[in-house]
């Protein structure tokens, strides 16, 4: 009976694939039954490497405590943009409200999923660029807030 047992048995034998460092063009590199390389070369990127430069230091965890502006800073603006397409479900604010930190004020719907948008700090809405049923472009500011 014929079989591909001495085939099989080179290629489990072979030190690539020992190594695991095969790919689909195995048997085009290494004819099947030859016999194997004594040592493998190594290939580019295959080593791990570092340039010369020294690993940067971690960055400070921010301190939430002191994250708040000075008194008499400027006042704070910022942009709610929209994080990807959607419909807007439901704007919950109207220009002028005054919101707290972490109140929903718009609900976007992508994907058959509701995604609200809270408010990154207590605030004034400045202006609302959207209404409900609006399709917007992810990145799109939706809400303007001021401190």
């Amino acid at each position: 009976m014929t079989t591909n047992l001495p085939f099989l048995r080179w290629l489990v034998a072979h030190p690539a694939v020992r190594a695991g460092e095969t790919t689909t063009a195995f048997l085009v590199e290494h004819p099947p039954l030859s016999p194997p390389p004594v040592v493998t070369a190594a290939r580019p990127w295959r080593t791990p490497f570092r340039l010369n430069l020294p690993s940067p230091a971690p960055a400070p965890p921010p301190d939430v405590d002191t994250a708040g502006a000075p008194a008499g800073a400027t006042l704070e603006r910022s942009e709610i943009a929209a994080p990807m397409p959607g419909t807007v479900l439901r704007v919950l604010v109207s220009a002028g409200d005054a919101v707290e930190a972490r109140q929903p004020l718009v609900v976007l719907e992508a994907m058959k999923m509701e995604t609200p948008l809270l408010a990154p700090f207590a605030a004034t809405v400045r202006a609302v660029n959207v209404h409900e049923g609006d399709r917007v472009a992810g990145g799109a500011v939706l809400l303007e807030l001021e401190e």
